[in-house]
C-alpha cells in the first residue's frame, strides 16, 4: 500500500506524490501542480482526485495521511510550495 501526505496551506491543498510513482503509474498533472526534483504536489481540486482515479482503475491501494499543523509550519508549506511554482518554470514545466 502507498501513503500519500495531504498538504495542507493557508490557501489550498496539494497530495505529495513521489515522482517515481506519478511518473510509474501514468500520472498526468496541470500548471496548478507544481513539482520538486523528487515529487510532484497535486492541487486538491482536479490534479489530485484524477490521480486517485488512475490509481483505483488500475486497482492499486493507497491512503491519504492528513496532518494536522500549527499555522507557522502552514506558512512554511505554502513558502515551500510557492517556491515550487519557481523551480517548475525553470525546469520546463515537464
Amino acid at each position: 500500500m502507498i501513503t500519500f501526505e495531504f498538504v495542507q496551506t493557508a490557501g489550498h491543498g496539494y497530495l505529495e506524490v513521489p515522482m517515481e510513482v506519478f511518473k510509474e503509474h501514468g500520472g498526468v498533472r496541470s500548471k496548478f501542480s507544481p513539482k520538486s526534483a523528487t515529487h510532484v504536489y497535486l492541487e486538491e481540486d482536479a490534479d489530485a482526485p484524477a490521480f486517485c482515479d488512475l490509481l483505483d482503475e488500475k486497482g492499486i491501494d493507497y491512503t491519504l495521511r492528513y496532518s494536522a499543523h500549527t499555522n507557522a509550519e502552514r506558512e512554511q508549506a505554502e513558502q515551500y510550495i510557492e517556491s515550487l511554482f519557481f523551480y517548475t518554470a525553470l525546469t520546463g514545466g515537464a
